[in-house]
């Protein structure tokens, strides 16, 4: 499978799945490069794409960057 159609595949089934679980259960992955391919655009997906609802509904990079701008510290507790 191309790089290509196997971020389409991740990013279809990150979006319909709250877990990584779903990612791993699939069928077994044709090379560690596969492997690599799909973590790679499920965690770029999740911190930049997926809100969380613990950040405000908010991905965690434009967490991150709005907290840099205002000078919040980062510590949610």
């Amino acid at each position: 499978m191309q790089d290509a159609a196997i971020r389409a595949e991740t990013l279809r089934l990150a979006s319909e799945s709250r877990s990584t679980q779903v990612l791993l259960d699939r069928a077994a992955f044709a090379s560690v490069g596969e492997a690599q391919v799909v973590l790679a655009t499920y965690f770029d997906y999740c911190n930049h794409q997926r809100r969380h609802a613990a950040l405000g509904y908010k991905c965690p990079h434009m967490f991150e960057q709005q907290a840099l701008l205002t000078n919040t510290p980062l510590c949610l507790t």
